[in-house]
């Protein structure tokens, strides 16, 4: 991918290469663009269209079009800096995430949950499910521990039943939320909803606090936080006549555990830190 290309006179600079080769994105000065292979692009943006005309919290799409044999599309931005920032910026400033910043970002999250709502209905495949979380990856990358994970996904998908499958973004955390929406759409597939909102509150526990780690985190939420997010969340659901997210927590937390485990071997010390979470919550090692 160049470092920097112009289209339609305007100019965009390489942000960064998507994991997979296939796809890229640019900023402009207040858009993105998204640069890549057609079948890649095409997919995302009918993910795109669709999320956008359902009222989803995401980028308003402003033009697509064709480079050098590549397809694009360009997209508003939704705020310089993603929930993550915003929320370290405050426990630098006040110890901790200021309540009206957390008010703002579940006021997305449940404009994000009625959405979801709407799209309940989707078809129920637990093996495209299991996909999308890279369970096949883990019980590769831990062949010891195959036959024990494999039982506890079953088994919490068993209770999951309850939940209808809806449109997942699959990667739902502070660090894909902006002030004005919700970014990365990439990864978007099917599956229980409650999953998405859940990853967003607990993906932030799977990275230490404290230095000597590859990557860290510099927030965490109060536990009047989260019971005030789960409060908000459960009350969508009631809405929808959906049961409480509340209650099942723990199996969407295992789901979202296993997408943070896998591919984690370029940083060792992060790796061992989330092994050791999801042994001790899992499987009781």
């Amino acid at each position: 991918m160049k470092p920097s290309i112009a289209i339609n006179g305007e100019n965009f600079v390489l942000v960064k290469i998507q994991r997979d080769n296939e796809s890229a994105i640019y900023k402009g000065a207040d858009t993105f663009l998204r640069l890549g292979e057609k079948g890649r692009i095409i997919q995302e943006l009918a993910i795109h269209k669709r999320m956008e005309e359902l009222s989803f919290p995401v980028a308003r799409l402003l033009k697509e079009g064709e480079y050098e044999g590549q397809l694009y599309f360009i997209e508003t931005s939704l705020g310089a800096e993603h929930y993550g920032e915003l929320f370290a910026r405050d426990v630098k400033k006040y110890g901790r995430i200021s309540d009206e910043r957390f008010e703002d970002f579940l006021a997305i999250m449940k404009r994000f949950a009625r959405a979801q709502v709407s799209t309940c209905g989707e078809q129920r495949d637990e093996d495209r499910f299991a996909d999308s979380i890279h369970m096949p990856m883990l019980l590769d990358e831990f062949p010891d521990l195959a036959p024990r994970i494999q039982k506890y996904y079953i088994e919490a998908m068993k209770k999951l039943a309850l939940f209808p499958f809806c449109l997942t973004h699959g990667d739902c955390n502070p660090h894909n939320i902006h002030t004005g929406g919700i970014i990365d759409l990439e990864v978007a597939s099917s599956g229980p909803i409650g999953y998405d909102l859940i990853s967003a509150l607990v993906t932030v526990d799977y990275f230490p606090s404290v230095p000597g780690y590859e990557f860290i985190t510099g927030y965490q939420f109060t536990d009047k936080q989260k019971q005030r997010y789960l409060e908000v969340i459960d009350s969508v659901f009631a809405e929808a006549g959906l049961p409480p997210v509340s209650q099942y927590t723990h199996e969407f937390e295992f789901c979202r555990a296993v997408w943070l485990l896998v591919r984690m071997h370029k940083w060792p010390k992060l790796r061992q830190f989330r092994y050791d979470i999801f042994m001790k919550k899992f499987l009781n090692a």
